[in-house]
């Protein structure tokens, strides 16, 4: 997928993507554009500053980074898991997005 390329390719270019995030939603959906534009503008003006990205593999842009794939179907242990990191994610999300209207759009 070219989308998984390109993040893959800024991931590598600008650490900053491979922390959690920070900062208000706001700020956060404007800074893979902003990388995306820094890098074509290194591109463009000064190729040789760039990494080389010939080797990129894009199948696997940080390998080792999800561990090993299991053989056939998950088991119930497994789902359980997913399905409590699921709803904890969402939990999160939900209490960011009450912060982010409750706070950020109401000052």
């Amino acid at each position: 997928n070219v989308i998984e390329q390109i993040f893959g390719i800024l991931k590598q270019q600008f650490i900053i993507l491979n922390h959690p995030p920070y900062g208000s939603m706001e700020v956060q959906a404007r800074i893979p554009p902003a990388l995306a534009a820094i890098h074509n503008f290194i591109c463009i003006h000064d190729p040789n500053k760039i990494c080389n990205f010939n080797q990129f593999d894009p199948e696997d842009p940080d390998p080792g980074y999800y561990g090993k794939l299991a053989h056939g179907p998950a088991n119930q242990r497994e789902r359980n898991r997913a399905s409590e990191r699921y709803d904890q994610t969402a939990q999160m999300m939900c209490q960011r997005y009450i912060h982010y209207k409750t706070n950020v759009l109401h000052t």
